[in-house]
């Protein structure tokens, strides 16, 4: 099992287990932003479950069926995961809307309490070491579960915070304002946290489009790429560039003056494999 299988499999379980737990202790309390919490996690294991497969589908080579490999399936379930997850929030935004609507929530606050503080635990436990293994591995499968567990991890400290505080009104007697705490906290992680899944589905979005990514990418190609032709007089160069997941794909068209000194068919080749040697080395694979 590799870094990345091991990295995935780990985010997976620690997925169903905080959202098993979570699901647990929403029951028990009442509480909606729990709940919330819940439905993140086990929209994580369940996107988690389809991304082991496409990480063992990154690693077969191109055949007849997918002649260009099948590196569009990393963009694409990144994708479904960034929608997922969006739609989970806005779910959720609803139901705290109503909840406010109708007076407020009441929690079993010491309870919650303990989950938010396991919760946050466990979040950023698993985020610490999914942040070593994705510099080893620069997995874009793994650096997506990462910015979630990032993102579950603060929405538990918000927990902590907010039960701390529901907590501190009912002891002073503020049991109406206490009810409230749980549906805005619900709207705040919401509103916070939606910039996440949009920024994931809409880069994963532009790799399945195959739109050209960063212009600084494309510019670093070119750079590269004149730099390996060196004096070549060259008429134009085309540099078309995309990224569907971790892959680089380059097509770089060299239009060298009809005249060129020393040119043939060898010498093309020469200057060809310069090229793929030179833009490898920096954005391999």
């Amino acid at each position: 099992m590799n870094g990345e299988t091991r990295a995935l499999v780990l985010s997976a379980i620690a997925a169903a287990v905080v959202g098993l737990v979570a699901l647990a202790a929403a029951i028990a309390t009442g509480s909606g932003a729990i709940l919330l919490d819940s439905g993140f996690n086990l929209a994580y294991f369940a996107t988690a479950l389809v991304t082991l497969r496409v990480a063992r589908l990154l690693e077969r080579p191109d055949d007849h069926r997918y002649p260009f490999g099948y590196m569009q399936f990393e963009p694409l379930i990144n994708l479904v995961k960034g929608l997922l997850i969006l739609g989970v929030a806005l779910i959720a935004l609803v139901n705290a809307a109503v909840s406010l609507a109708r007076g407020g929530q009441a929690v079993q606050t010491g309870t919650a309490l303990a989950y938010a503080l396991f919760a946050t635990g466990g979040g950023l436990a698993v985020a610490m070491v999914l942040r070593r293994l994705a510099r080893r591995t620069r997995s874009p499968l793994i650096d997506a579960d990462l910015g979630n567990w990032i993102v579950n991890a603060a929405i538990s400290g918000g927990l902590v915070a907010a039960f701390l505080l529901a907590i501190a009104l009912e002891r002073n007697g503020q049991n109406v304002a206490a009810r409230y705490v749980d549906p805005i906290l619900v709207g705040l992680v919401v509103l916070l946290t939606l910039s996440v899944p949009v920024r994931t589905a809409a880069r994963s979005l532009s790799g399945l489009l195959q739109r050209a990514p960063d212009g600084t990418i494309v510019a670093s190609i070119e750079s590269l790429t004149r730099g390996a032709l060196g004096e070549l007089p060259l008429r134009h160069l085309h540099v078309r560039v995309v990224q569907p997941g971790r892959t680089t794909y380059a097509l770089i068209h060299a239009l060298v003056d009809a005249h060129a000194p020393g040119m043939n068919v060898a010498a093309a080749d020469r200057y060809r494999r310069a090229v793929i040697d030179s833009v490898a080395a920096v954005h391999a694979p």
